[in-house]
């Protein structure tokens, strides 16, 4: 898909019926038939949101690193067991189901809010 749509977001339904030629091959999707969405989260952003939502993803993942590198302890060790979750996830080599479609979107989305909760939590004021 990120062939035929290098740098447009392409709707996941709208891969469902269309042909795309990869090399001598042409692949035809169907409703019934073949894979309805890349199984790796790499793959997926980029044939979903296109090079510019591949970019625009990276960029959030910085933020999210450089959020952990400005925390103090407490807010890492508070942080830790969503950041890890949320890195298994994100793994670029691992496989998954639909990311954004799917209730894997739900739960990472629910682990990011975790995640900049615990790095920004003020325990000051809870006394």
């Amino acid at each position: 898909m990120s062939k035929v749509h290098p740098t447009a977001i392409v709707h996941p339904e709208a891969q469902l019926h269309e042909t795309v030629e990869v090399g001598p091959y042409a692949i035809i999707v169907g409703p019934d038939e073949g894979a309805a969405h890349a199984h790796q989260i790499v793959l997926e952003i980029l044939s979903e949101t296109g090079a510019i939502g591949l970019v625009l993803w990276l960029v959030a993942a910085w933020f999210a690193l450089r959020a952990w590198r400005r925390a103090d302890m407490s807010a890492r060790e508070r942080a830790l067991a969503p950041a890890l979750a949320l890195a298994a996830m994100t793994f670029p080599l691992n496989t998954h189901l639909a990311f954004y479609s799917a209730w894997w979107g739900l739960l990472f989305w629910w682990l990011l809010a975790l995640y900049c909760a615990a790095l920004h939590a003020d325990r000051e004021h809870d006394a």
